[in-house]
């Protein structure tokens, strides 16, 4: 009797979870920045890119599991594609990147200018905490907190200049300059709006924090973060 108990408490607590359990769709524009830092032979380098860069704005795409841990919080796991990157432009008659050497810019005299473009895919696994700040009868507010352990699946180069033409090559992340795996931290604010009871459509803003930096084995400490806006549909389940 005792284990039959146990085993009917067990599916009504799976069921319970279940009922307050969703699944959500986003997509949304990413902001990214990346801030250098270094010495010795990188100095010119790295002040060329803090001077020039500007941040591209693209596009993510992500689907995320989320299950209550009681009537306030959630748990979630999900899978999201991101696009990051920047554009480095650059008008001196003193500098041009005639050689790039894991990633970095190795100037010499020219009178052309030059415009610099890059991008990469993240695969990201996102592991969060929300909680509700905010509750009304069709709309509430979360607060959300986690990691989202990425991994980049490739990335591009993109030269525009006015004497050498246009010109565009993969990285080569092989060479072993550089770090993969990144591991960004992330917060985020969360407004959903229920259309049924079923339902619901979520606007989100936040941003993460990459505690990993890009390059590895050279003498540049990388701060990257990044800011993105998302919206997207929610579906509760078995509700």
């Amino acid at each position: 009797m005792k284990k039959l108990i146990s085993n009917l408490l067990l599916i009504m607590l799976s069921t319970h979870l279940l009922a307050q359990s969703s699944i959500e769709l986003k997509v949304g524009e990413n902001l990214s920045y990346r801030l250098l830092s270094g010495k010795e032979f990188f100095d010119e380098t790295i002040e060329l890119r803090n001077e020039n860069e500007s941040a591209k704005i693209l596009p993510s795409l992500g689907l995320t599991f989320k299950k209550n841990i009681s009537p306030k919080s959630h748990l979630g796991v999900g899978v999201q594609f991101t696009k990051l990157g920047y554009v480095l432009v650059q008008y001196d008659d003193a500098r041009w990147p005639d050689e790039i050497v894991n990633g970095q810019y190795m100037p010499h005299d020219t009178l052309d200018g030059f415009k610099m473009g890059f991008t990469e895919i993240y695969l990201e696994i996102p592991l969060i905490y929300e909680y509700r700040l905010l509750e009304r009868t069709k709309w509430n507010i979360d607060f959300g907190v986690g990691i989202s352990p990425a991994y980049i699946l490739n990335g591009r180069n993109y030269i525009f200049s006015d004497r050498e033409g246009d010109s565009e090559w993969p990285i080569n992340y092989e060479s072993g300059n550089y770090n993969r795996f990144q591991m960004p931290l992330t917060a985020h604010f969360q407004m959903n709006y229920s259309v049924s009871d079923k339902l619901y459509l979520l606007s989100s803003i936040g941003g993460a924090f990459h505690l990993t930096g890009y390059f590895k084995g050279i003498n540049i400490v990388e701060r990257f973060c990044r800011v993105g806006v998302y919206v997207g549909l929610g579906l509760r389940l078995n509700s």
